[in-house]
């Protein structure tokens, strides 16, 4: 993707570009795997890096279409319900 199309490489000036234009194919394609990126820092033990990584998604993604939810819940404390 960054071959076809330069992307900035500061976050704010990206997340401009990726929420105005995250319905296009490629940008869709690059938000999917950046949310992969913050699943695969989750399960590696990374969890600073996939909460950066799912707190920029939520910022983009209004529609929950890229699963920052579901990332934010792993990545949340869970209580017990052992009662």
């Amino acid at each position: 993707m960054e071959q076809s199309e330069p992307l900035p490489s500061h976050w704010s000036d990206l997340k401009a570009i990726l929420r105005q234009r995250r319905s296009d194919p490629p940008m869709r394609l690059y938000l999917t795997a950046y949310a992969a990126l913050g699943m695969i820092l989750a399960r590696l033990g990374d969890l600073d890096g996939a909460w950066e990584i799912a707190t920029r998604l939520q910022t983009i993604d209004d529609d929950n279409e890229f699963g920052v939810t579901l990332i934010l819940a792993i990545l949340s404390p869970q209580e017990d319900d052992d009662d």
